[in-house]
């Protein structure tokens, strides 16, 4: 029986591009001139949170599934504990500088971004649901079952 592959944060970041069409360009910082890329700076944001907001809940449902420790009573500290790498993965596939705590803290910051505009924009909602489920259903994740609530 073959292995199944690992969900990486390439793979999303390869889909989010892909579904909603951005360019490689996002996962670089604006140059100091200027954005380097034809989309407008709320775009490049847009983009930039969609890879947050993606990762963090793909990657962390995919990571609680795969660790088990969903099923113990301290699953809430593997829960954080893969947060926090979520987060500096994420950080760092962005090109986000700075301290660790400042990384993080944009980290999230995109990943409100991108929760208030599936909150209010039904489309980018349905596209981002879109992205999601199809991960959901190769990988077999479930964060409800695993006791994951996203706020």
């Amino acid at each position: 029986m073959a292995k199944p592959r690992e969900l990486t944060l390439d793979e999303i970041i390869e889909d989010a591009m892909t579904f909603l069409d951005f360019s490689p360009e996002v996962l670089v910082l604006e140059e100091s001139d200027g954005f380097h890329c034809d989309m407008t700076p709320e775009e490049s944001e847009l983009a930039r949170a969609s890879i947050a907001f993606l990762g963090h809940r793909l990657l962390l449902t995919y990571r609680m599934k795969r660790s088990g420790a969903y099923r113990s009573n301290g699953g809430w500290v593997a829960m954080r504990h893969f947060q926090s790498e979520i987060d500096k993965e994420i950080a760092q596939a962005l090109g986000i500088r700075g301290a660790e705590r400042d990384r993080i803290a944009e980290v999230r910051r995109l990943y409100k971004v991108a929760r208030k505009a599936v909150d209010e924009d039904e489309t980018y909602r349905k596209r981002v649901y879109g992205i999601m489920e199809d991960f959901e259903n190769d990988y077999d994740l479930d964060a409800g079952r695993l006791g994951i609530v996203f706020i």
